[in-house]
């Protein structure tokens, strides 16, 4: 499966989960938790926590709904060191993990890590946590913006600053229960007799997987983004690989076995806002527990008909100084005016992670998707569309999330599931607005209505008109730089053709705004249909063998000009006559003998009589 940067660089998890012999338990006393009431849920989503032990991410089963789930109050969690005796007889130093409800709903806060957790790692932690950065920087104590030199006027270099929840071994007498903050995984509520700890043959299999994904800002390539570390105490050998490590694309997963409770250290490498989405799933004993499916929001882990998968939770950190999550750094926000026609881009196309140049395909979901399209630009990012009407009286912003699949999962098999997220905010702009009338059977040149006048028009501007029905309409300068829309040439209005055009008008002076500009038509109650013939050229005689074009224009039509029949007579006036029905008000002649004729169109609508123009005499010589 794809992992993507950016409101989609998803990021799995990486665990390799050593089960202690005499590693911490916690007792279950709440076997069966519920989602938070109303009381837990914080007045504010700017509420924050700073401060507590919690197993932040809590699984446990429904037996009656036969689910996984994630707790929606994660407990908070006492931890006490103990001396206990192990199976040979020594006694050891423990620590028991106790749970008890936090009446706190993570998913409604904010858990913030603080600048009071940065710290620079020192040579020696480097060397049990390589994993964490480790690249040399210039060390500037006293922030002066100046490299420090020692007494010698030797440059002097630190490790680069993290953020850094750091916890004492837990199964020592160290353990420090004043840290303000500290998180950890928890499948403390399952049954192990619930799960599979072994397969068939006796090996031992991992059944219960946390897999986690970073959301973070488009587009950022994996080297230059913040990434988060989970990983366990070391004071012996180095820890080579990070339980979990955000830097890592398409890892495994972190495993937990049922009933145990594991508080780890976290490293953040940058400040900023993270959203962490989780996922547990596990192998539940086909004869005690009847999988009736798990929801589909990621693939389960294999095929197997034991596989069980919890929904999938998000929550936000924010690392270093506290800012309202209101609005995260990584909405990707875009804007287009209203009104803007079909496949008119939005703004610039969004930029996704691409791995290994996968085929991606994109997906808008949310409150008003349909008015937008999206697909690959040429460099294989996501490029929105319109594909609808915007209306900004109607709506101003659309808040879409953009769905990205690489088609695969994580073994390369087909897989249509979307892999990752990003959020969009989407605003239509207002465009100026102006309304302007003109009568009915109006012909080319009358003006409609006054000049429209736009800002920062100069001598220099010059106006187009766009939208369903502008070539109906010209569009002029005048002599204050204003637009003046007339009725093109050759055009005659007609009220049951449309009563109303809703165009654009733009104006190519730099700065100016677009105006939308609505034009009504005036119906003629009384009006009277007419068609008159005129010829091009015009005179009464031509040469024979030239051609004249005869063009029928119709006012008055109290129906649509589409359902008019029109029909051509031509009279001879030494006898004998042509009448034929044509498809339009225009027809071309070229006589190729010596005669006087006469030229008629008539047209009719819904079988009534026909109605006939004038007559045009010509004598071809």
């Amino acid at each position: 499966m794809l992992t993507l940067a950016g409101a989609a660089l998803a990021i799995a998890a990486l665990l390799l989960a050593v089960v202690l012999t005499a590693g911490p338990t916690m007792a279950q006393t709440d076997p069966d938790p519920k989602p938070c009431g109303p009381e837990d849920v914080p007045d504010s989503p700017d509420e924050t926590i700073t401060e507590g032990h919690y197993a932040v991410f809590e699984g446990y089963w429904d037996s009656d709904k036969e689910t996984l789930n994630l707790n929606l109050c994660p407990p908070s969690v006492v931890h006490t060191p103990e001396t206990q005796t192990d199976g040979e007889g020594n006694k050891i130093e423990v620590e028991v993990s106790t749970r008890t409800t936090s009446n706190v709903d993570i998913r409604q806060t904010v858990i913030n890590i603080t600048d009071d957790n940065k710290r620079r790692p020192t040579e020696d932690e480097i060397r049990k946590y390589p994993f964490l950065p480790s690249e040399l920087v210039p060390l500037d104590e006293d922030g002066d913006g100046q490299q420090d030199v020692d007494s010698g006027g030797k440059l002097l270099f630190t490790y680069p600053a993290i953020w850094w929840l750091r916890l004492d071994d837990p199964n020592t007498e160290n353990v420090d229960e004043d840290l303000p903050l500290a998180m950890g995984f928890s499948t403390a509520l399952l049954d192990p007799d619930d799960w599979y700890l072994e397969d068939d043959s006796g090996t031992e299999v991992e059944p219960l997987q946390y897999e986690f994904e970073v959301i973070r800002e488009p587009g950022t390539p994996v080297d230059e983004q913040g990434h988060v570390y989970a990983f366990d105490f070391s004071d012996g050998d180095p820890i080579e690989k990070a339980h979990w490590d955000s830097s890592e694309v398409d890892s495994s997963a972190l495993s937990l076995n049922p009933g145990e409770y594991r508080h780890l250290q976290w490293a953040f490498t940058q400040p900023g806002t993270y959203i962490i989405s989780v996922q547990l799933k596990g192998h539940v004993r086909a004869e005690n527990k009847r999988r009736t499916g798990a929801p589909a929001d990621w693939a389960p882990i294999s095929t197997e008909e034991t596989v069980v998968t919890s929904e999938v939770r998000q929550y936000v950190f924010q690392v270093g100084p506290l800012t309202l999550n209101e609005e995260p750094a990584f909405v990707v926000e875009r804007s287009v005016e209203e009104h803007s026609a079909s496949d008119t881009l939005v703004g610039l196309p969004i930029a996704v992670y691409q791995g290994d140049n996968d085929d991606l395909t994109f997906t808008l979901t949310g409150p008003g998707h349909s008015l937008f399209s999206v697909a690959a630009d040429s460099d294989g990012d996501a490029q929105i569309k319109v594909a609808g009407d915007l209306d900004y009286e109607a709506r101003s912003e659309y808040r879409l999330t953009l769905g990205v699949s690489d088609n695969k999962d994580r073994e390369s098999n087909a897989d249509a599931a979307v892999d990752s997220a990003i959020l969009v905010k989407i605003s239509a702009t207002d465009l100026p607005e102006a309304e302007r009338s003109v009568d009915e059977n109006s012909t080319g040149g009358a003006l409609v209505g006054d000049a429209i006048p736009v800002a920062n028009a100069d001598t220099s501007t010059t106006y187009t008109l766009s939208g369903q029905g502008h070539r109906l309409f010209a569009v002029e300068r005048d002599s204050s730089n204003n637009a003046q829309i007339e009725v093109a040439d050759g055009v005659v209005l007609n009220y049951e053709d449309a009563p109303r055009y809703t165009l654009n008008l733009h104006a190519d002076t730099d700065g100016t705004e677009d105006v939308r500009v609505t034009i009504n038509v005036v119906d003629d109650l009384f009006e009277e249909i007419v068609i008159t013939l005129t010829a091009n050229p015009s005179g009464d005689t031509q040469n024979r063998g030239a051609e004249v074009v005869f063009t029928g224009t119709v006012t008055g039509s109290p129906v649509p000009t589409s359902e008019l029949q029109y029909s051509w007579t031509e009279v001879d006036q030494g006898g004998g006559n042509q009448i034929f029905e044509q498809s339009g008000p225009s027809q071309r002649v070229a006589e190729r003998r010596t005669v006087t004729r006469v030229y008629s169109m008539a047209v009719r609508y819904e079988g009534i009589t026909w109605i006939q123009s004038n007559e045009i005499v010509i004598a071809w010589q």
